[in-house]
């Protein structure tokens, strides 16, 4: 994900719970790790060595309960 794509898609993520372990990836690494498997298919997570891949799936989990990806497919592809 560019630099810009990341300034769009970081604007609409919700704060960080209080409460739970700390992740181990930050969040643009783990939501370049959810776009991979959405895009590729690809179900394992395994090639992204240095991330825990039940990180992603937890944060694609609170990202979808919390409204974020209807959010980011509704945004205007004009201010893209």
């Amino acid at each position: 994900m560019s630099d810009e794509e990341w300034g769009v898609v970081s604007s609409f993520l919700p704060p960080k719970p209080k409460r739970g372990r700390r992740a181990l990836s930050d969040d643009r690494s783990l939501i370049n790790g959810i776009l991979y498997v959405v895009t590729t298919g690809f179900r394992c997570v395994k090639c992204l060595e240095s991330m825990d891949h039940s990180n992603c799936w937890r944060l694609l989990r609170r990202l979808q309960e919390a409204g974020v990806w209807d959010r980011i497919i509704e945004f205007p592809t004009s201010m893209r």
